[in-house]
């Protein structure tokens, strides 16, 4: 026992316990608020997190050479942790989740922004921004410059958000994977599509995680129906 670290409490900035995943407007309502009050590297980060459902060590582990621009695709083949006061990269968490995901337009042009920042930022250190092994998300600060981001950071920029905007219940980093995943299924998305984009082991996995979900879109699927028909 002398080897296990106790979790430490974790602060809830809102009066309602904790979720698992914002609904659409409660999703809004945080991005409104993340973009209006902090930097566009926050943006990007917790942008790709609610994006493409990635996890937050898929997150940390990418390149910039994952990210496709012109195909709109990124590449996830990394888990980024920190051991034992130092970073290490590992292979994703099942086979299924070295992946390759699409993104929007929208993701394109933020990640395009935070690139261009970041270039700026690097070529003031005298770092090329150009290496083939650049971090899409690294820090700059006292001894860390251009380092990989601490797994915690996500996290802090959530309580941040949280601290602004008092109507928001709290969620974490893999909170905005079950966001994606939710706002996915409600838009009728195959359970497999959604398998192929969360990088799950097996369609299984998809459906015991989010089978309570995927019973309101059944409901709502047979309310469209009956709505075309103007029943």
């Amino acid at each position: 026992m002398n080897f296990v670290n106790i979790p430490k409490k974790k602060q809830n900035y809102s009066n309602e316990p904790d979720k698992k995943y914002y609904d659409v407007n409660e999703l809004k309502m945080f991005f409104e608020t993340l973009s209006d009050n902090f930097t566009i590297k926050e943006v990007a980060m917790i942008h790709l997190l609610a994006y493409t459902g990635m996890r937050k060590g898929e997150l940390g582990g990418l390149y910039w050479s994952d990210v496709d621009f012109k195909n709109k695709t990124i590449r996830i083949g990394k888990n980024l942790a920190y051991v034992n006061k130092s970073y290490k990269t590992y292979d994703p968490k099942t086979r299924k989740s070295n992946r390759v995901i699409k993104i929007h337009d929208v993701t394109v042009n933020i990640l395009k922004q935070w690139k261009k920042k970041q270039a700026e930022e690097l070529l003031a250190y005298g770092i090329n921004p150009n290496q083939k092994e650049q971090w899409v998300f690294s820090m700059f600060y006292a001894d860390k410059i251009n380092a990989p981001i601490h797994p915690e950071t996500t996290n802090n920029i959530i309580s941040k958000v949280l601290k602004s905007n008092s109507q928001l219940p709290h969620i974490t980093p893999h909170g905005f994977r079950h966001t994606h995943a939710s706002v996915l299924i409600e838009a009728s998305t195959e359970l497999k599509e959604i398998q192929e984009r969360l990088g799950h082991a097996s369609i299984s996995i998809t459906g015991d995680t989010y089978g309570h979900l995927t019973e309101k879109a059944k409901e709502n699927t047979a309310n469209k129906f009956a709505e075309a028909l103007n029943l």
